[in-house]
């Protein structure tokens, strides 16, 4: 059997990301103008699937793609 508290936080914890409630703004911006200027809301949507990957097989390329998405996750909810 579920523990009631865990459940109960769950619930809490869908309802928010159903209502929006851990959405402060609709776009993240990446602070730079030449780039912000050139996506839809001036910055990645944070409704939207987004995708990225590293420009070649090198190690490095692939370490830059994972800290790109790990500085906008970081952003994302604050």
């Amino acid at each position: 059997m579920a523990d009631p508290a865990v459940l109960k936080q769950l619930r809490e914890t869908l309802s928010g990301l159903e209502t929006g409630g851990f959405r402060r703004r609709p776009a993240l911006p990446f602070g730079i103008e030449a780039i912000d200027s050139r996506l839809a809301d001036g910055g990645l949507r944070l409704d939207a699937l987004h995708e990225v990957a590293a420009g070649t097989r090198d190690m490095a390329d692939d370490c830059a793609a994972t800290l790109f998405l790990a500085g906008i996750a970081a952003r994302a909810w604050g």
